[in-house]
């Protein structure tokens, strides 16, 4: 079954492309005795996903390095998923969501930018 045409240049993500699982996360709104955040509780899991990496790229600052990579995730629509929330990648990576947008407002399907960024650590000079 082929999911419905909306216009010349936009089509619903196949749902056979979605072959990755993964889990959204919502930060506590509870601290710790301490003052720090609570631990993430989830909001989804074992969601199916198309995830396609979109760049990629490293930053030297003061003889450290970091890297940074932006993801295309799509996942069937589900009702509450804004960009405080993150995502925990098939490899087990935590990605931030920068955008949630419902592309045509009926609520079929989710397109997130999520962005992933490795602690630097010292570069090779």
């Amino acid at each position: 079954m082929s999911l419905p045409k909306i216009n010349d240049r936009f089509r619903y993500t196949d749902r056979g492309a979605m072959h990755d699982q993964i889990t959204i996360m919502q930060p506590n709104p509870t601290s710790a005795l301490d003052g720090s955040p609570g631990a993430p509780t989830v909001f989804a899991s074992n969601l199916w996903a198309y995830i396609r990496a979109l760049r990629s790229q490293e930053v030297n600052i003061n003889e450290f390095v970091q890297s940074e990579a932006f993801y295309d995730v799509r996942t069937p629509y589900i009702p509450g998923v804004n960009s405080s929330m993150s995502v925990v990648a098939p490899s087990g990576a935590v990605w931030f969501i920068v955008s949630v947008v419902d592309p045509d407002s009926r609520q079929m399907e989710l397109r997130m930018l999520c962005r992933e960024i490795n602690s630097g650590g010292e570069s090779v000079s």
